[in-house]
This record gives C-alpha cells, structure tokens and sequence, in this order.
C-alpha cells in the first residue's frame, strides 16, 4: 500500500458527490472545474474531459456532448450506489468518508 495520496481517485470522489448533489445529477464540464478549483485542482477542458471519460469507463457516469460543445456529465445507478455504499465498490473511486 502507498503512503501517497490518491490524488485521481480523489478528483473522481468530488466529481461523483457534485454530480449527485447536483439537482438533476448533471453538470457540465465548467461547472465540474469550477468544482476541482475550489479543492485546489487547476484543470482545463481537455483536462476534465480526460478525467470524466475515465469515470464513465469505471461505470459511475454517462457523458455527452451538447450542441456539439460542451461535455456534460450525469451521475447513473452505480455511481450513486458507490457513494451510498451499495454494490459493488468501483475501482479508482474512493468511497466517501462516513464521518
């Protein structure tokens, strides 16, 4: 085990809790950065790209693409059964905290 910190899985984690604290489960790709900035994160658009298509592969989110410009995010069933504890965990997230 690593005694360094997960930064990625962390990234991840705040993606999911702000896609489902979201009131629909969906946020575009500016408002996710917005989100990693205030964690001390610096990304761009290729940057949080990169990033949600690798959670959607993990099987926590579904991307898309609107009016051909801006990638947008929605949580899906195991993404928020991974932060609720249920399931299966997914590889590469981190379960939140239960404090």
């Amino acid at each position: 085990m690593s005694d360094q910190p997960d930064f990625r899985g962390n990234q991840k984690l705040i993606v999911l809790r702000d896609l489902a604290r979201s009131e629909n489960g969906k946020l575009n790709e500016a408002m996710l950065i917005s989100t990693l900035d205030i964690f001390g994160y610096a990304f761009d658009s290729a940057m949080i790209r990169t990033l949600l298509k690798e959670i959607e592969a993990a099987g926590a989110i579904r991307t898309t693409i609107a009016g051909g410009v801006i990638m947008v995010a929605e949580i899906i069933r195991e993404g928020e059964n991974h932060l609720e504890y249920r399931g299966t965990p997914i590889a590469g997230i981190p379960r939140p905290s239960r404090r």
